[in-house]
């Protein structure tokens, strides 16, 4: 019994150091922020006691009532929470942040959010004896009182008044929407999507096409080791610019990539022209997850890659250009690592509609197809508008070339089961 009295004390006294921080909000937030806080500090949850956007003088009032050392408010307006914390000391701002409410009830604070308020917190500190003191104006003397002339309570009416008024006049409701506007136009970036996401890029490419059963041994293979190209990707989101709602999460989204200065080259050196070209368009939406963002996507793909006629005299090679039209179905992702650093990847299927000249009667004209995309990258986010990125994609088409004995392409001795 007297080992668990002992242990009431030494809790009470450990609870009785803890500095006191008033927590005014509307749940559930208030709750989550007394949790982050127990630890270290004595919360006062309070529920909207205090003014939207308080000011010092608010602050210093109820800090003094409460013994506290700092408020912590936190304010759900147009779609976001305001969270800031303000120094009992002299009632002004130490941090400030917001978050994205959502359609459902907060279950935590963002990631660091409580190490945030903590360190905002050690700063903090509980007004000084003197302003109490000047606070509470002195009471005059009894005899004073008395040999006052019965005027006197007349002439302290204006002085009452004049200290009163600063209340109302500080407090209109349109000075409150001023300021919620204003502060909502200093960190509206933080919870409003993304808009226009916009990129341009180098890359280095290869290419290999070959042959499965090839049964003459008369199909030629190509492989391009490296070659350079110019990429542009865009993502725009419309309804972004006027709303936070599901309308800001479908935009259209754009691709082109262009390979140059390659050539091909044949066993016997001649040197062909050679051009590559890729071009994508298509819808896409936006599901944000926490530190995770899917975006689905439809759309259509062009896909070119052409081998040119060499020098004067010199046959095309014996290589099917392809030419493919594709619809393309898949999902990318974005995922936040480490701040700055975040990862992204996808993955697509192509379906080919047409597929250029290895379609043609000369080569396979009864052939299936299909095709694949992926990619993985990192990112780097170098304030709030620039990025690097570093990745690596990967594209697949395969074939299954039907050949018939009927077609003109067999009399060429032009015979496979598939080609990559």
């Amino acid at each position: 019994m007297r080992a668990l009295i002992l242990i009431l004390l030494a809790s009470s006294a450990l609870a009785a150091g803890k500095p006191k921080v008033v927590v005014d909000s509307p749940s559930p937030v208030r709750g989550l922020i007394v949790d982050a806080l127990k630890k270290k500090f004595t919360p006062i949850p309070l529920k909207n006691a205090l003014s939207f956007d308080p000011e010092p003088d608010e602050v210093i009032k109820t800090v003094r009532e409460t013994g506290a050392i700092a408020v912590v408010t936190a304010r759900l307006n147009r779609g976001a929470w305001a969270v800031i914390i303000f120094n009992g000391a002299n009632g002004l701002e130490l941090d400030k942040f917001k978050f994205i409410a959502g359609k459902k009830p907060v279950k935590a604070l963002p990631k660091g959010s409580d190490l945030k308020i903590q360190k905002a917190l050690k700063k903090a500190k509980a007004p000084r004896k003197a302003e109490v003191q000047r606070e509470e104006p002195p009471e005059p003397p009894k005899e004073e009182r008395s040999e006052q002339p019965k005027e006197e309570p007349a002439k302290e009416l204006p002085v009452v008044a004049k200290r009163e008024e600063p209340k109302p006049s500080r407090k209109p409701e349109p000075v409150v929407e001023q300021e919620v506007a204003r502060f909502e136009s200093d960190e509206s970036d933080l919870a409003k999507p993304v808009a226009l996401r916009a990129g341009v890029g180098f890359r280095i490419f290869g290419r290999r096409f070959f042959y499965n059963d090839d049964l003459f041994n008369s199909l030629s293979k190509y492989k391009l080791d490296k070659g350079p190209a110019l990429a542009i990707e865009a993502d725009w989101f419309p309804g972004a610019h006027v709303t936070r709602g599901i309308g800001a999460n479908i935009g259209l989204s754009l691709g082109l990539k262009y390979a140059f200065a390659i050539n091909s080259i044949a066993t016997d050196g001649t040197r062909y022209g050679t051009s590559a070209i890729q071009f994508r368009v298509g819808v896409m939406g936006r599901i944000p997850l926490g530190s995770i963002e899917l975006a689905p996507q439809a759309g259509y793909v062009v896909q070119t890659y052409a081998i040119a006629s060499g020098a004067i005299g010199a046959a095309k090679p014996n290589i099917p250009d392809v030419s493919y039209g594709s619809l393309r179905f898949g999902v990318g992702s974005r995922v936040k690592l480490v701040d700055p650093l975040f990862m992204t990847a996808g993955f697509a299927f192509n379906l080919p509609l047409s597929v250029g000249e290895i379609r043609s009667a000369n080569y396979f004209p009864h052939l299936k197809a299909l095709g694949l995309d992926a990619n993985l990258g990192v990112g780097l986010s170098i304030g709030q508008r620039l990025e690097l990125r570093l990745g690596v994609d990967y594209v697949r088409y395969w074939y299954s070339l039907n050949p018939d004995p009927a077609d003109p392409g067999v009399a060429l001795k032009r015979v496979a089961g598939g080609a990559l």
